[in-house]
């Protein structure tokens, strides 16, 4: 039996970009303890979505 075991990756690699608002936000949305994790009403209130990424 073969088993496939994915390589780890960070997010800056997978995510490919280099703002760290950006990736920050992003791993606060990946959270997976949802007690740590932002509420949607939290997430639109960060402050990483006022920056003009582009």
């Amino acid at each position: 039996m073969e088993y496939i075991t994915p390589q780890e990756t960070s997010l800056e690699e997978r995510v490919q970009v280099s703002y760290t608002l950006l990736l920050d936000f992003i791993g606060n949305l990946l959270e997976i303890n949802p007690q740590r994790r932002p509420t949607a009403r939290e997430a639109l209130k960060d402050l990483s979505l006022l920056f003009p990424y582009g």
